[in-house]
């Protein structure tokens, strides 16, 4: 669990207690708020992007991370369809059953 010490724009920084996460790690608030972690400052505390806002965020908040990465849909199924940055369908209320691969950061 970490908690947001800084907020840039759209950027923000966290302070780990424990078991800092690694760069392009997915950060998530309560409300599913998702954030990338960017870099790593030091042993406690990382920068990260945010991706998908659902909140109004402060100073505080509490994150978790996720121990994943991003993940994007492939396969067959993606023709004819638009995604947003987290792999879900725009404009389409139906579940899908699209894989998702995880991207790796290298």
């Amino acid at each position: 669990m970490g908690k947001i010490t800084s907020i840039q724009s759209d950027i923000i920084n966290v302070n780990f207690t424990t078991n800092t996460p690694i760069i392009g790690s997915i950060l998530k608030t309560k409300k599913n708020s998702s954030f990338m972690v960017q870099k790593i400052i030091d042993n406690k505390n990382v920068t990260a992007v945010i991706m998908d806002l659902k909140e109004t965020i402060k100073l505080g908040d509490n994150v978790t991370d996720t121990k994943k990465g991003l993940v994007a849909p492939y396969g067959k199924k993606v023709f004819g369809k638009v995604f947003d940055v987290m792999g879900n369908i725009i404009g389409d209320e139906k579940p899908h059953d699209i894989p998702l691969k995880e991207i790796t950061v290298s």
